[in-house]
């Protein structure tokens, strides 16, 4: 079976709870991705202040938001005058599973972010080796 008939608005409430729950993680990610360059960067000049090497650059992944991708396909959806779509296997995998393209990069980088590294895991990071 390569597509599947499902009613519109079931769709759209397995979409809009799939964006809900992508939104929230974001969020969670970018608050932890904000503390820790805080945290690289308060490192990065106490080293500077103290003489030691100087760190000119953060080596953190910025978490990305797709919430945009989940708005496109519902308002598409809105927009339709179908009560009935037809959705291929490409689709059913990113609308009904929540398995998109970019899905294992962004869950990896916003793991990430819910831990907190020590300050030597910051000098082991930032040191020549």
């Amino acid at each position: 079976m390569y597509e599947v008939k499902i009613k519109k608005d079931t769709l759209l409430k397995i979409l809009e709870k799939n964006r809900k729950k992508h939104r929230a993680i974001f969020e969670k990610a970018i608050a932890g991705y904000r503390r820790e360059v805080i945290r690289h960067l308060d490192f990065a000049l106490k080293c500077a202040k103290s003489g030691k090497k100087i760190i000119t650059a953060v080596k953190l992944i910025q978490p990305q938001d797709h919430t945009k991708d989940y708005d496109r396909v519902i308002g598409m959806l809105k927009m339709s005058v179908d009560e009935t779509i037809v959705v291929d296997d490409l689709q059913y995998q990113q609308y009904i599973m929540n398995q998109w393209p970019w899905s294992e990069q962004f869950s990896s980088t916003s793991a990430s972010y819910g831990s907190s590294s020590s300050s030597s895991s910051l000098t082991r990071l930032y040191s020549d080796k």
